[in-house]
């Protein structure tokens, strides 16, 4: 039979996301069924549902995964919109820039006093109060307007870019060096910096780029998922020694995020099979190439072969499979795939159970007992990966 080194770990984490599925589904349900007449029709969650469930009832069984890619792509473009374009529902941006200016480079320039740091830090931040200053006082004089001009691209870069960028880049370096579960939780400290550095870049960008703009967006979150996923190969692999570094870590940033950008270019361009087909041959390019930057960046031979192994799972060099840190961070570029894949799935579930419902009840109950279904829905798929969990070989 063949051994998997971590599976326990992917089981064991499968049925707990199975038993916790099922718990809230039952606890909707009962919340559903003993509610009062008056409220059924009530409430902007329920309204929501009816919609999704109503959606599923009349779509064609065929028609689910474009349906459901459909819906991907609007809550990628949405999440770009709201946190990275001029929206005016959204003062994270600004509360991070005051919380940098007021607090962080104040903190810097102490931990660098003290520390005997770098003296061009020093001379860079004097370098931007000297061009604010200049800035101020001849902001109005159109005698040098194209001086003004200078000063405020300085500005914009040198506050905007350059101090998120180094902060961004000497805080990480010292988070590459902490144990891997201390390193987890430090990345969200260093997040709302890079959050910060990209909403910048982003500013920057044409408005009808709006891939390029999906591709700057997606860094942060791929930012928090490659430590998530090098902390879960630890979880699953314990006795496997390795270290996240920075050619690990700017090879997931950059290809985790360019698979959401090719898999919304794949969607544009047409089919639902031809873009997950796409999406998933992206994925596994980009996983070979990680691994192979990786292996040659450790200084070990026949790197070719080793990645290509590594893409299957298996230890570069050895004769068996294993789910190390560095196998869960160089798959992230499948993410995009990957949830598409378990939507559809779950969609086709959940219209089953409308159909089914349907032939019993009617199908009143995706209108007023929306949450009744959702229960239901809940229930049958956490049942449904503990039976698959079981069936999986170990």
């Amino acid at each position: 039979m063949l051994e998997i080194q971590g599976i326990l770990f992917v089981k064991d984490a499968s049925q707990l996301i199975a038993i916790l599925a099922m718990a809230i589904g039952v606890f909707i349900s009962f919340f559903d069924i003993t509610e009062n007449q008056k409220s059924l029709r009530q409430g902007r969650c329920r309204e929501s549902l009816r919609v999704i469930l109503g959606a599923l009832k009349v779509a064609d069984w065929l028609h689910v995964p474009s349906m459901v890619i459909g819906a991907v792509m609007r809550l990628t473009f949405g999440y770009v919109f709201y946190w990275f374009g001029l929206s005016k529902n959204n003062y994270l941006p600004v509360g991070l820039f005051l919380l940098l200016i007021f607090f962080a480079v104040p903190l810097a320039i102490l931990m660098n006093l003290v520390q005997d740091g770098a003296s061009w830090f020093l001379d860079f931040l004097l370098s931007i109060i000297i061009a604010s200053a200049l800035l101020l006082l001849f902001g109005g004089n159109t005698r040098v307007k194209f001086f003004n001009s200078l000063l405020a691209v300085y500005l914009y870069v040198a506050v905007f870019i350059l101090l998120p960028g180094y902060f961004f880049v000497t805080v990480t370096g010292r988070i590459l060096l902490m144990p891997t579960e201390y390193a987890a939780i430090a990345s969200l400290l260093a997040m709302p910096v890079l959050y910060i550095l990209c909403y910048s870049l982003n500013m920057l960008v044409d408005k009808r780029s709006q891939l390029l703009s999906v591709f700057i967006a997606a860094v942060p979150i791929s930012y928090i998922f490659t430590f998530v996923a090098f902390i879960a190969g630890h979880l699953a692999t314990p006795a496997y020694a390795s270290g996240l570094n920075w050619s690990l870590l700017l090879g997931s940033l950059f290809f985790s995020s360019l698979s959401l950008t090719v898999f919304s270019v794949l969607v544009r361009l047409g089919a639902v099979v031809w873009s997950l087909i796409g999406s998933f041959v992206f994925g596994a390019i980009s996983s070979y190439l990680m691994l192979y930057v990786e292996l040659i960046y450790g200084g070990t031979s026949k790197a070719a072969i080793g990645a290509f192994n590594g893409l299957l799972g298996r230890e570069p060099y050895g004769d068996f499979y294993t789910l190390s840190p560095i196998f869960w961070v160089t798959h992230l570029p499948f993410i995009p795939c990957f949830v598409v894949l378990c939507l559809v799935l779950l969609s086709w579930i959940a219209k089953t159970l409308i159909v089914i419902e349907q032939k019993i009840g009617g199908g009143s109950a995706c209108i007023y007992r929306p949450f009744l279904m959702t229960g239901a829905f809940l229930i049958t798929s956490g049942g449904l990966l503990i039976v698959a969990m079981q069936l999986f070989p170990t």
